[in-house]
């Protein structure tokens, strides 16, 4: 368990070739602002927090006589941010930038080759995220690959939201796996809110592809729910705290588990039942999303 806070542990910095769907908080928000995507849905730059809580029966938003107008005008897809089920006030804060001197000294992060190959022979980075909610068990988001989102809200009659991970192109030769978590130094999202306490299960889709075995484009919490049910319980890791480490951060249970591919689909909730959090990173799949971040996120490891 974790005190309810929220915090940022890298900055997504200024002057990226490729710019993620989520850079753009860091580009408008200027000091004394903070980006702030509230429980109503809305999210934008203030130097206040306009985030007004479902108590208050007030809408979300930024004072008009605050030093810049808040960033509404373009707003952010639904999934590129994903907007907080909780009833506090953010899931995420923004940090300044540095300087482009300072950018112009960063080298590519090389960490992550400690334990996964260039080549991703023995890892795998790319797994499309689906994002499910137990309070709108019909509500559908297109598959991202660029960030992986979960939250309770005890709030607001239990309402969870769940990731669905699926791994695809697992090499026939494989039979073990684990399920890993890389964060580097610098230069990705990362924020939890709350308790931080990740369950890792796998979903048995009955040897069919994931998008077969559910038989609806729709993948909702609905749709979903009987794998759900019958997941297996593969561990868990807690992400509360290692936002506040300034190094490069490899976290792992310790388990594997049998895998056959091609595809395995991994399930992930917040752990407690009965507590409020949140926890948003970016996933960086390959070379080139930007100019020195390679890899981030969640990854399965070939054992």
């Amino acid at each position: 368990m974790h005190p309810s806070t929220t915090f940022i542990a890298a900055a997504a910095l200024l002057g990226l070739a490729a710019a993620s769907p989520l850079d753009r908080r860091y580009e408008e928000c200027k000091a004394p602002q903070l980006w702030y995507a509230c429980w109503d849905d809305y999210q934008g730059c203030c130097s206040t927090n306009p985030c007004k809580g479902p108590a208050m029966g007030v809408k979300s938003g930024c004072p008009s006589n605050d030093d810049t107008t808040p960033s509404e005008s373009t707003p952010a897809s639904s999934e590129a941010v994903p907007s907080s089920s909780t009833s506090s006030a953010t899931t995420s804060i923004y940090i300044p930038s540095p300087a482009a001197s300072a950018i112009a000294k960063l080298e590519p992060d090389t960490a992550w080759t400690a334990k996964c190959k260039e080549d991703n022979s023995n890892c795998n980075w790319a797994a499309r995220f689906f994002s499910v909610k137990t309070n709108n068990e019909t509500y559908t988001t297109y598959n991202t690959t660029s960030q992986f989102h979960v939250a309770n809200d005890i709030g607001s009659a239990g309402a969870h939201r769940h990731s669905i991970a699926v791994f695809s192109d697992i090499p026939s030769s494989v039979t073990k796996c684990s399920v890993q978590w890389y964060k580097p130094k610098q230069g990705i999202f990362y924020g939890t809110w709350g308790d931080g306490s990740i369950s890792i299960s796998t979903l048995d889709m009955g040897g069919k592809p994931f998008a077969e075995a559910v038989g609806s484009q729709d993948i909702s919490f609905k749709n979903t729910k009987s794998f759900i049910d019958a997941k297996t319980v593969q561990g868990g890791l807690d992400l509360g705290n290692w936002g506040r480490t300034m190094a490069h951060a490899f976290l792992s249970d310790g388990r594997t588990f049998a895998c056959k591919g091609p595809e395995v689909v991994v399930h992930f909730a917040l752990d407690s039942k009965t507590s409020e959090g949140s926890v948003t990173v970016d996933q960086v799949s390959k070379a080139g999303s930007t100019e020195f971040v390679q890899r981030a996120g969640w990854f399965l490891k070939y054992e």
